[in-house]
């Protein structure tokens, strides 16, 4: 699928995927090579798709309501 690439098409992808809890749109929204890097809190550091997919699949189980 082609996407545009500038960064607020990123944007809109992920808002619109985040509010419609599409998790596979969402973490199309992230290359690969993702790093989720937290240095105040450095055990909450991850990388990767599939685990972008587990935090957000959590996150819409936990939060029903959840929009962006």
């Amino acid at each position: 699928m082609t996407h545009g690439a500038g960064p607020l098409a990123v944007i809109e992808r992920i808002n619109k995927a985040t509010s419609e809890h599409d998790i596979h749109a969402l973490a199309d929204c992230f290359t690969s090579d993702y790093e989720s890097i937290w240095p105040i809190h450095p055990a909450r550091s991850f990388g990767g798709v599939d685990q972008v997919r587990r935090n957000w699949g959590q996150i819409f189980e936990a939060v029903p309501d959840v929009r962006s």
